[in-house]
C-alpha cells in the first residue's frame, strides 16, 4: 500500500495462523513429547498399547479427539509435579521439535515475518511445548491446549476445551481483534482445522490452495 493511500485509510499488517502438528511439524508432536517424557521408545509402547482400542476407533470417528488426548494424558503425566513438567516440555522445545520441522511452513513463516504479519499458532498441541519454541522462532503468540495442574501436579485433564475444530475459531476470535488485519491467512492439514481455514481470507491446506466456500 503506499503512502498516499495511508493517508485515508489505516496502514493494517495481515494475520497468519498456523495449525502445528502436521502443518509446522512433519509428525504429532504429543506423541513424540511422550516418548521423550517416557526417555525410550520401549517404555513409551508399553503404556500406549493399551489404548489401541480407542485410538482406532478416534481415527474412524467413534471416539473424540479431546478424549482420546485426555484418556492417554493421564497415563503418561498425571501426578507428575508441574515443576518437572515444565522443564521437561521445555527442554523438549529446545531440544525435539527443531528435528521434525517442515521446511515449506518455516519458509511461508519466514515469509510473513518479512512481510511484518502478525503470526499465530493456533493447535491442538500442549502449549507448554509449543510456546518457548515459538518464541525462540521470532513467534510471540501460541493458541494451544492448556492441562490442569492442581496442588502443584498435572492431574492429566485438559484445562478448557480441546482446541479443535470451532473451539480454534473461538479462541482466535477471543484473543485478537480481527478488524485490525487487512487480509487473514490460515495454514492447517486436517479436519480438526477446516473452521480455521473457512475464517481466513486465503487458507492453504496442506500448502495447497483451501477454498469451500
Amino acid at each position: 500500500m503506499t503512502f498516499r493511500k495511508c493517508l485515508f485509510r489505516r496502514c493494517d499488517m495481515n494475520l497468519a495462523l498456523f495449525d502445528f502438528d502436521g502443518t509446522i511439524t512433519t509428525k504429532e508432536s504429543i506423541s513424540c513429547f511422550l516418548r521423550y517424557l517416557c526417555g525410550s521408545d520401549g517404555a513409551f509402547y508399553v503404556r500406549i498399547m493399551p489404548f489401541i482400542p480407542k485410538i482406532l476407533l478416534y481415527l474412524i470417528g467413534l471416539y473424540p479427539n479431546w478424549r482420546i488426548k485426555q484418556d492417554i494424558l493421564a497415563v503418561f503425566i498425571k501426578d507428575m509435579p508441574e515443576t518437572e513438567f515444565r522443564q521437561k516440555a521445555h527442554k523438549f522445545a529446545q531440544s525435539r521439535i527443531d528435528m521434525i520441522l517442515r521446511k515449506e511452513a518455516m519458509d511461508r513463516i519466514m515469509w510473513h515475518r518479512e512481510q511484518g504479519d502478525e503470526i499465530v499458532i493456533v493447535s491442538a498441541g500442549i502449549r507448554d511445548y509449543i510456546e518457548p519454541w515459538a518464541r525462540s522462532n521470532g513467534i510471540d503468540n501460541v493458541i494451544a491446549v492448556e492441562l490442569e495442574v492442581k496442588e502443584g501436579k498435572m492431574t492429566g485433564m485438559l484445562d478448557g476445551l480441546n482446541c479443535y475444530g470451532p473451539e480454534k475459531v473461538r479462541r482466535v476470535k477471543e484473543a485478537l481483534d480481527l478488524s485490525k488485519y487487512d487480509k487473514i491467512y490460515a495454514y492447517g492439514d486436517t479436519k480438526g482445522d477446516i473452521e480455521m481455514l473457512n475464517m481466513a481470507d486465503i487458507a492453504f491446506y496442506n500448502f495447497r490452495p483451501f477454498n469451500s466456500r
